[in-house]
């Protein structure tokens, strides 16, 4: 039996001895592990933290592409507005000046219409003084009647009195 406590204890003295053997060996390769993760999160950090980098750095690019293409887009409007702004003005100045001569032409051609009125209506007027048969009265009540501002002015201060009777 001593033999058998002997050869048991040598036994738990090897066992004992491969269970802190295996401890060693398992928290070798912990650590090992452990060390290696460490090596391939700093390797992912690096690597992550370069492609930021690179990201961010096309991100600015592109950015100031679009500010200047922005910039140049702005710049061509304005260039396009000053020039329809130009034609705008060009248009409008026609307009007034082609405004003007109508406005003149239609003054002249009114102007002979009237002038045209004004003589018929003295012939009118000298042909009723010619008829022996009107009273002055009816003349003037005629020419007021029918003669336009000019005349009946005219006529007014010649006339006074008959004038402020016929009021």
């Amino acid at each position: 039996m001593e033999e058998m406590v002997a050869e048991l204890q040598q036994q738990i003295s090897l066992l004992s001895l491969m269970v802190q053997e295996e401890r060693h060996k398992h928290r070798k390769e912990q650590d090992e592990l452990k060390q290696e993760m460490e090596l391939r999160l700093r390797k992912l950090k690096t690597q992550h933290e370069h492609e930021l980098g690179d990201i961010q750095k096309q991100h600015g690019l592109a950015v100031a592409a679009l500010e200047a293409q922005q910039l140049h887009n702005v710049k061509e409007q304005k260039r396009r507005d000053k020039d329809c702004y130009k034609k705008l003005q060009e248009k409008h100045e026609f307009l007034e000046s082609s405004f003007e001569a109508y406005k003149d032409s239609v003054r002249a051609e009114m102007s002979e219409c009237w002038a045209q009125r004004e003589a018929e209506l003295f012939r009118k007027w000298e042909a009723r003084l010619s008829d022996p048969g009107k009273s002055d009265m009816e003349l003037l009540q005629f020419v007021l009647k029918h003669s336009p501002l000019k005349i009946r002015s005219h006529i007014s201060h010649r006339y006074k009195s008959s004038v402020q009777l016929l009021h």
